[in-house]
């Protein structure tokens, strides 16, 4: 793209780099529409995090970028933290509360189950590196990842005593 375009649609770098971070949210954002009003809990977290660890595979410099901007502080996207980001965890715990209380799962805090869905599968995007030199890899493949869904999955399902 010509500078001149790109000065035409962001008048500064942070309204760019403010441009790129909302469009990685709004790709984590669809992930979570797996979490629906009606949705079985332990199909609908499959499918949450399956979704997650592709995001992973697929696109990990989104991830990257994100955490580096968070081990700084979000200086640029605090207010969108506190709210947009604050909205749609309200809105998907008042979904997992729905759950609780329907005995679909056992009492738990939703927020630190999704802090724990989004460390657990971002770390594969984010540490990639180090999990291939640690397993003597020279890239992480399909069947890596296929693993990483199946034990993720498996522990939060088995840790809300769900069954596939």
């Amino acid at each position: 793209m010509p500078k001149p375009n790109l000065h035409y649609y962001f008048r500064t770098k942070q309204a760019l780099y403010e441009s790129v971070l909302d469009r990685i949210l709004v790709i984590w954002v669809d992930a979570m529409d797996e979490l629906h009003p009606g949705a079985d809990p332990a199909e609908a977290l499959t499918r949450y995090i399956a979704r997650k660890i592709e995001l992973s595979r697929l696109m990990p410099e989104p991830s990257r970028l994100w955490a580096m901007e968070m081990l700084a502080g979000a200086p640029h996207i605090g207010a969108f933290l506190r709210g947009r980001v604050r909205k749609l965890v309200a809105e998907k715990a008042a979904l997992v509360n729905g759950w609780i209380e329907a005995g679909k799962i056992p009492p738990i805090a939703p927020a630190h189950l999704f802090f724990m869905i989004w460390a657990a599968t971002q770390t594969y995007a984010d540490f990639s590196v180090q999990m291939a030199a640690v397993l003597d890899r020279k890239r992480l493949d399909f069947k890596f990842y296929n693993e990483a869904r199946e034990t993720l999955t498996s522990l939060v399902l088995n840790g809300l005593g769900l069954k596939r």
